[in-house]
């Protein structure tokens, strides 16, 4: 992962802009509005639906991701889906009448979500955002994609829903208001431990000398976005004697430190530097999603 700071010339809000990804106009799904509405009236009262949501404009991550899954689906589970118990259902929300879908689900950006629906109302949904980053490993990818559809067929099965609304698994996975940060030295030796993180907030300190953290709002907003979008997000520390401490303040002007910086797994970067609030901190890393490009989160 390339790390390149990039100054932000206006704000805008979730998704609006995608025109940083590369376009790949073949082989892409007929997903008009219309053929969407005529799979929901002729679905059967309870109903699964693996729904690839994604934009116009497209890069190859996307287009991957949306193939795989609807490979596995169609292998593992075809007698779900000759029954309609189940629905691979691609939905460009790009298009007119399916705008609501981004705000329906939170969706991030370009991301495969599970719908249990019971007489048109939805009962559950999860957004599968660990296919991001396993997309390069199929057999992980194929086994999170089978697990996650299973335990939703299982509990339309058994017709019990817990009264939840949304089952992202990342929710049961607390991290600790005092959960402590790697600690780096280098942009290098940051790139090194990414690892399978989707993303991360790394603690920049306002000199070359340490100083107390409030972790509890940067772990809260971790603790979030982990649980609604089913991503991992790191927290790193820049050690004040770090031989990139200078090269990384220089490449921040206009910004006061302390600071969290936020860095997407493609190298997107946007800082947070006034009020470390958990609130600015998920506003300031929905921007970096929504100016980052197609697959943001799990482009390498």
């Amino acid at each position: 992962m390339e790390i390149a700071v990039k100054q932000k010339l206006f704000r805008i809000g979730m998704l609006l802009s995608l025109a940083l990804a590369p376009a790949i106009a073949a082989g892409q799904p007929n997903t008009n509005a219309a053929v969407a509405a005529q799979r929901v009236t002729n679905a059967p009262p309870g109903q699964i639906i693996a729904y690839y949501f994604h934009g116009t404009v497209r890069c190859e991550t996307c287009l991957k991701i949306e193939k795989q899954a609807r490979e596995l689906i169609e292998r593992r589970y075809k007698s779900e889906l000759d029954a309609k118990r189940l629905v691979f259902q691609p939905v460009n929300y790009d298009e007119p009448g399916n705008a609501h879908y981004l705000q329906d689900y939170k969706l991030p950006c370009p991301s495969l979500t599970l719908v249990w629906r019971e007489s048109g109302k939805d009962i559950q949904s999860k957004m599968l955002g660990q296919t991001w980053t396993l997309v390069e490993t199929p057999p992980e990818f194929n086994q999170y994609v089978e697990r996650e559809v299973g335990i939703f067929l299982n509990e339309l099965n058994s017709g019990t829903d817990g009264g939840a609304t949304s089952t992202n698994s990342a929710a049961a996975e607390t991290i600790p208001e005092s959960a402590p940060a790697i600690m780096v030295d280098s942009l290098a030796d940051m790139n090194t431990r990414f690892g399978y993180m989707n993303a991360a907030f790394v603690f920049v300190h306002a000199t070359n000398t340490p100083s107390l953290t409030n972790w509890v709002p940067i772990n809260h907003a971790r603790q979030a976005l982990a649980a609604g979008w089913d991503i991992k997000v790191g927290l790193f520390e820049w050690k004040p004697n770090a031989v990139d401490f200078h090269l990384l303040v220089e490449r921040l002007p206009g910004f006061k430190l302390p600071a969290v910086v936020i860095v997407l797994r493609n190298g997107t970067m946007t800082m947070v530097s006034k009020e470390l609030t958990e609130t600015n901190l998920v506003q300031e890393f929905t921007y970096a999603v929504s100016c980052g490009g197609c697959c943001p989160l799990g482009e390498p």
